[in-house]
């Protein structure tokens, strides 16, 4: 079975030209935006795999002004 969120190792954070609160954070070869400060290299993050539809619940809401979506097969869901 595939696993959609997993714990996963930062590898390198580096800054990106022209942003001041948000940086590049490589897990498993993908590049992830992540706010400033967040993650150091070999921290340890909850990745969640690309186009991952999360339950609308407390602990996603950081998410819910960039990630919300509501469809008409998965209903209320961030992702």
């Amino acid at each position: 079975m595939r696993k959609l969120a997993s714990i996963q190792r930062i590898w390198k954070v580096e800054p990106i030209e022209g942003a001041d609160r948000i940086e590049l954070a490589h897990v498993l070869g993908w590049q992830c935006v992540v706010n400033k400060g967040q993650f150091n290299p070999m921290d340890l993050a909850v990745y969640f795999e690309i186009d991952s539809f999360l339950p609308i619940r407390e602990e996603f809401e950081f998410m819910r002004a960039s990630s919300y979506r509501k469809t008409d097969i998965m209903g209320e869901c961030a992702g």
